[in-house]
């Protein structure tokens, strides 16, 4: 496993895939989705009957970046 995909000291299950998908996404990682699940599994799963899909891993990183995304819009009120 390279060193830009090891899991970093204390970062987050979440932080780990939404920068993972995000060094993807910005062609940093020459990486399919099966690949990078196969890091997930080993950084984070202990039993292997545990593993997730690409596809989970995948639609994770699709929610938190769309979820980003919406947040971080200058048009969103604070108050509502």
């Amino acid at each position: 496993m390279s060193s830009s995909t090891a899991r970093l000291p204390g970062e987050s299950e979440m932080r780990y895939i939404y920068r993972l998908g995000q060094a993807k996404n910005d062609g940093l990682l020459d990486l399919t989705w099966t690949e990078l699940a196969d890091i997930f599994n080993k950084e984070l799963r202990d039993d292997p009957s545990e593993y997730y899909s690409e596809s989970a891993y995948r639609k994770k990183f699709a929610l938190m970046k769309q979820t980003r995304e919406e947040f971080s819009d200058d048009t969103v009120d604070a108050s509502a």
